[in-house]
Parts: C-alpha cells; structure tokens; sequence
C-alpha cells in the first residue's frame, strides 16, 4: 500500500477513445496530435482550445482506438413470453416490496 497516491494511472485507463490530428501538430509537445477521452466525443469547437488550434495546425482529428467491441450491437435472443413467464412476472409485482399487499398492512 502506498501512502501518496495519484489517480492518473486510473484515468488513463478509462481514456480509451483515442483521436490523433492529421496536420502538423504531430509533432508538437506535449500532446503530439493525440487526444484521449473516457467518452466517445470527438474534438470539436466546443472544446476550450479548439479556436488555438484551427489557427495554429488546421489538422483534422481521426478516431485511431476505441475499446474492442465499442459500438456493435449485443445480439439478443428473442424469446417469446409464454404463460408462465407472464404470471412469473405478475406474481413477482404483486409480492414485491411495494406490493399492494405489504402497502394495505402499513394503511
């Protein structure tokens, strides 16, 4: 265990969109052209230093990683509710925690 500790290793690790400018900051510190975000938003005007750098490179910002699977739609098994699933249901409503039931014996 460690007595100092940063978060910075942990963050990392969430920053799994990664986008990297096509124009001639690439080659500029610290950055190099690479811009790494927990969340799938792509570098736009909105972001603060947006303005400095259209001035300053003009480059354009291509997705180079996401995380694996990102995006593909999780294939679900259709099933058809029969009957009994339908009353399975019914019976978990009516003997839940705020069932009719439990909610007349507090009234």
């Amino acid at each position: 265990m460690q007595v100092y500790h940063t978060f910075h290793d942990e963050v990392d690790q969430y920053r799994q969109h990664w986008w990297r400018c096509s124009g001639p900051c690439q080659n500029r510190k610290p950055f190099f052209g690479y811009v790494k975000r927990a969340m799938n938003r792509a570098p736009s005007e909105r972001d603060p230093w947006w303005n400095d750098h259209k001035r300053t490179c003009n480059g354009t910002y291509i997705k180079i990683k996401e995380p694996e699977g990102y995006g593909k739609k999780k294939s679900k098994e259709k099933s058809d509710k029969t009957g009994q699933e339908k009353i399975h249901k019914k019976e978990k409503l009516e003997t839940g925690l705020f069932s009719k039931k439990r909610l007349g014996q507090y009234i």
